[in-house]
């Protein structure tokens, strides 16, 4: 007679799990074009990320060529083996399918930041002649990993890995700025694609985990 109660149970948390999931995901989508619409569309907006960019840029201590030295680690081939990495922890602990789905995201987050890149259009309202550059792509590098490990892997690594991939990003959106790159909305909209993707990614996972007995598939 008791034997339903751990469908209910799974049915309750799954139906909490995709409220969530459509909340944080129109919460980032939402948070994202609001940033493009002010920071880039209006003249205020391009005023002020012009001048925080000048002010991290032009006054910073550091250099931007010895920034731009930093960042050249962020490669095609490290990100893949940082990547590949996270993979191989996430087979590991025997988590075949969230590592696909944490490479699927990963990717799509830095191919949505490129595709936005060059799609989005920045209006010339006076204030700098340089072209688009929303959103950052080697931010959107960095970020895919936090994603890739929010995703794929569980347990201590999960929150020991996303916690290093994090504190990259923030490293690398920053770096870009100091380096003259980007303007300082550009991080954090690859940061906020990265969130629209890791909220996928999770809902993808636990919609799976609900429909699979089989622990740590």
């Amino acid at each position: 007679m008791t034997s339903p109660a751990p469908r209910a149970v799974s049915s309750t948390s799954l139906v909490r799990a995709r409220l969530a999931g459509v909340t944080g995901l129109a919460a980032a989508c939402a948070a994202l074009t609001s940033l493009y619409a002010v920071a880039v569309c209006t003249v205020r907006g391009q005023a002020w990320d012009h001048r925080i960019w000048w002010h991290l840029h032009e006054l910073s201590p550091v250099g931007a060529r010895r920034v731009a030295e930093a960042l050249g680690v962020i490669t095609p081939p490290s990100c893949v083996a940082a990547l590949g990495v996270v993979v191989l922890l996430a087979v590991a602990q025997r988590r075949a399918v969230p590592a696909i789905v944490g490479v699927a995201c990963a990717a799509g987050t830095f191919v949505s930041a490129e595709v936005l890149k060059y799609t989005l259009v920045r209006p010339d309202l006076g204030i700098s002649h340089y072209g688009n550059s929303f959103p950052s792509g080697h931010t959107g590098a960095v970020a895919a990993l936090a994603v890739a490990a929010v995703v794929a892997l569980g347990g201590g690594l999960r929150a020991v890995w996303a916690t290093l991939a994090t504190l990259a990003t923030l490293l690398t959106g920053l770096g870009v700025v100091l380096a003259g790159w980007h303007r300082p909305s550009d991080p954090v909209a690859s940061a906020l694609v990265a969130v629209a993707w890791a909220v996928v990614g999770l809902l993808v996972v636990h919609e799976h985990r609900a429909r699979t007995p089989f622990p740590g598939s």
